[in-house]
């Protein structure tokens, strides 16, 4: 907050406007969702009344307020501001099926429990062949370099394996996930999420 990165305003393929720091937050829904359209905004111009000496709650004074003008009709998206072409995207990995692996990111940390969620659809299980109890070589790597690798049981719950050991299963967003049980996976083996962290799964030949 408060430094000169643009503010922005997005009109999804789905029609739903989203208003945004342009700071890499569009990255996934561009990806799956698809973007229209991209506006700048104008914060001085854009801002709740009575805020401006305030540089540091933008949530508030700026995208909470606008998008609450947008959804009621105050104010609409072809006259907040100019389009733009080019917005600032996070370097991740797209979720894909790479021969008999899966690829992606580790988008997401939950943070009470230390389990990595991926940006994996469980969709992909399926093609690759894979169900529950089928192990996978589960590897993770920091800007190319080699963090973890083990051989994880692909499982329904937790309870599926003992206390202390590893395993994937699915997220309540069904996107896999991989995890200690009563433990937490990321500070076990200093694993964060974000730019430059990608995860395969691959099927044991």
């Amino acid at each position: 907050m408060g430094s000169d990165r643009k503010s922005i305003v997005a009109l999804t393929e789905s029609g739903h406007l989203i208003v945004t720091p342009d700071n890499g937050t569009l990255t996934h829904i561009a990806d799956r969702v698809g973007l229209l359209e991209v506006r700048t905004m104008n914060v001085e111009d854009n801002r709740l009344a009575g805020s401006q000496k305030s540089h540091t709650f933008f949530g508030r004074d700026v995208y909470a307020y606008n998008g609450a003008r947008l959804a009621a009709g105050e104010v609409q998206f072809e006259t907040i501001g100019e389009p733009i072409t080019k917005i600032v995207k996070l370097r991740i990995e797209r979720a894909r099926l790479e021969g008999r692996s899966l690829v992606g990111s580790v988008d997401i940390l939950d943070a009470r429990y230390g389990s990595l969620w991926t940006n994996i659809s469980a969709d992909f299980l399926e093609e690759l062949g894979v169900d529950y109890g089928d192990e996978l070589e589960v590897t993770i790597t920091k800007d190319g370099r080699i963090v973890y690798g083990y051989h994880l049981p692909l499982c329904k719950g937790f309870t599926d394996v003992q206390k202390g050991e590893q395993l994937i299963y699915v997220n309540s967003l069904l996107n896999l996930a991989v995890a200690v049980n009563q433990g937490s996976f990321a500070a076990t083996y200093g694993i964060g999420t974000g730019e430059g962290w990608k995860i395969t799964f691959s099927v044991l030949s």
